[in-house]
């Protein structure tokens, strides 16, 4: 069983300003800068939507709970990028999360590029917090399943975690 590599690791409470630095570091790390660059921008994008779903998502109450907070790592093992991200979520929002990934984990690259080109090409709604391209994006570039969970944590929140593998 091989390990992977994290070369990227971060924990704690998650805004505009951190994503800004945690990019900032991802474009200098070696192994980073070693990568194709197909596969960089591939996980450089991908990096980009996990941190700005967090910090779209993140519930403000929660932002000085250490139990509580966001994470995203990423690493090597042998031939693939593994992209981690989590933070915690309510449970009415679990069915929502889970219902889409694995709408979107059974579809196959037509139907994926179908739903981005409809999703590109519609109007938000007043109350829609966000387009929904996220998710979609990285089912589409990613060209593999993502896996995710839900675990417990305290107050009605579930801690959500994602795990996306790129190919190199």
């Amino acid at each position: 069983m091989s390990e992977t590599r994290i070369f990227l690791d971060y924990r704690g409470p998650l805004d505009f300003a951190v994503t800004d630095s945690l990019l900032d570091k991802l474009k200098k790390i070696r192994e980073y800068k070693d990568l194709n660059k197909t596969t960089g921008k591939r996980v450089y994008s991908m990096v980009v939507e996990c941190l700005e779903n967090i910090c779209k998502h993140v519930d403000l109450n929660l932002l000085n709970k250490p139990v509580m907070y966001s994470h995203i790592s990423v690493g090597k093992e042998n031939n693939k990028i593994i992209i981690k991200a989590g933070n915690p979520v309510t449970k009415d929002a679990k069915d929502n999360i889970a219902s889409r990934l694995d709408h979107l984990n059974n579809s196959d690259e037509t139907t994926l590029k179908a739903l981005y080109e409809n999703k590109i090409m519609s109007d938000l709604q007043i109350d829609d917090i966000c387009a929904g391209l996220g998710f979609i994006y990285i089912a589409l570039k990613s060209g593999n399943k993502i896996i995710y969970s839900f675990s417990p944590l305290n107050n009605g929140y579930l801690y959500f975690e994602l795990q996306i593998t790129l190919n190199t």
